[in-house]
């Protein structure tokens, strides 16, 4: 469970020396990793903030925090992934999608794009989004997802949707509503709308849709 392999392995030091300097961290593990990857995404958060974004965003840099503080981890996540997944997550590229996706990487980046620090609980938001992890797929393959208001509008709909309406928020209702945020961008500048616009339009959409399916006994 130690990563004293790669530097043998590849015949020269791994690492470069930087200007930045972090607080270190100790990351939690566990046999299952569903138990401790939302705290390991709020450790990461809260010591890598503060970066700027051409090193947050360097596959590189992830690479190191993979290997030097989150090897241990990152054997126990790669037990949720299949083959495909886990080579896609630490062979790709310096791309967005790659990144969102990355072994550790992602969990990270699951609390940046879903803070909110206007809640007495800014994770609030995050803790859904670790528990619906396809509502996160869907965020940061489209390119609102690089925009938190939307972001903290299009989850707050859905969970205010949920008690609501008490229905379970499955797959195919978050397809939905995401899709109809992303046809609100279609035709609005979304990027210049307050956080409180974007949700009241998704919530107006929201109400009609599920009210009509509850209505027809869906």
């Amino acid at each position: 469970l130690n990563n004293n392999w790669l530097e043998n392995f590849l015949g020269v030091e791994p690492y470069e020396i930087k200007k930045y300097t972090i607080e270190d961290f100790q990351l939690k593990d566990s046999d299952d990793y569903k138990n401790v990857a939302f705290e390991n995404g709020i450790i990461l958060y809260e010591h890598l903030k503060d970066l700027p974004r051409y090193i947050i965003c360097n596959c590189r840099f992830w690479a190191w925090i993979t290997f030097e503080k989150a090897y241990k981890q990152l054997q126990y996540s790669a037990r949720m992934a299949n083959a495909s997944m886990l080579k896609n997550t630490l062979l790709g590229n310096n791309t967005r999608r790659f990144l969102m996706h990355s072994a550790i990487a992602k969990y990270y980046f699951r609390v940046e794009c879903s803070i909110d620090e206007t809640k007495e609980n800014k994770y609030q938001l995050s803790k859904f989004l670790f528990d619906y992890p396809e509502l996160y797929t869907c965020i940061v393959h489209r390119n609102f997802g690089m925009i938190n208001s939307v972001n903290i509008a299009l989850i707050q709909a859905i969970i205010d949707a949920q008690k609501r309406f008490q229905i379970n928020i499955n797959n195919d209702n978050i397809q939905i509503i995401v899709k109809d945020t992303s046809r609100i961008g279609s035709v609005m500048l979304i990027d210049h709308m307050t956080q409180d616009e974007i949700y009241n339009i998704l919530s107006k959409k929201i109400e009609k849709r599920f009210s009509y399916d509850l209505n027809q006994g869906i």
